[in-house]
């Protein structure tokens, strides 16, 4: 029972990808009962049958419908189809660079249209590298302050904590890290609104990276 959507995806995708698969392209009877995807399915949809046919070892439907929630916006799924490829055993190696590279095109691109998520997942890989991605601590420090400028706790967090540590290659700023601190938890972090309370604390006995949960 193959669904028009992935049908259609599918064959518009490289040759490689239908080709090193080792196993049968097959539709599981399991997932038959399942709402198959149209043209008007919705990346919600999309992705639940990409999770569905990955589980049940249909890695080109998995693939397929990741690649159409990915034309629809959702740019994360071209990291999930690159995995998928990884996990061929060497087969897919060149390809899943390749789309690694749409991945990281797209997130560049999601980033760029002021997507929050997108924005601290550049972050991050500015901060620890990638393959053909170098670190550049500077541009994660940027783009988690616009995020925070946009009103994201959670980039405030990060900030509090590059900091109070010294992480990214800045100068360890207590008075700049509690001011972070301080918006996180105004803008509702939970984590944040615990540190507050126990600022004076940890302070007073020496912080320690990274610092344990209050119920570690």
């Amino acid at each position: 029972m193959h669904n028009q959507r992935s049908v259609v995806l599918l064959w518009g995708l490289p040759d490689i990808v239908r080709i090193q698969f080792k196993k049968r392209v097959h539709w599981p009877k399991r997932m038959c009962s399942m709402k198959p995807a149209h043209y008007d399915s919705t990346v919600e949809e999309l992705l639940k049958i990409a999770g569905a046919a990955d589980n049940f070892g249909s890695k080109v439907f998995a693939v397929a419908a990741h690649a159409a929630a990915g034309l629809d916006g959702h740019w994360d799924s071209w990291l999930s189809i690159a995995l998928i490829l990884e996990e061929e055993a060497g087969a897919n190696d060149a390809l899943a660079l390749f789309y690694r590279g749409v991945y990281l095109r797209e997130l560049l691109k999601a980033a760029e249209s002021k997507d929050i998520v997108a924005m601290r997942r550049l972050a991050g890989i500015y901060e620890f590298g990638q393959i053909g991605v170098e670190p550049i601590h500077e541009r994660t420090i940027e783009l988690l302050i616009e995020a925070a400028g946009l009103g994201d706790a959670g980039s405030m967090f990060e900030l509090f904590e590059k900091y109070l540590y010294g992480l990214c290659s800045i100068k360890a700023d207590k008075e700049a890290a509690f001011k972070w601190l301080k918006m996180a938890a105004d803008h509702g972090h939970a984590e944040a609104k615990e540190w507050i309370v126990r600022f004076q604390e940890w302070d007073r006995i020496g912080f320690v990276y990274p610092r344990p949960r209050k119920n570690d």
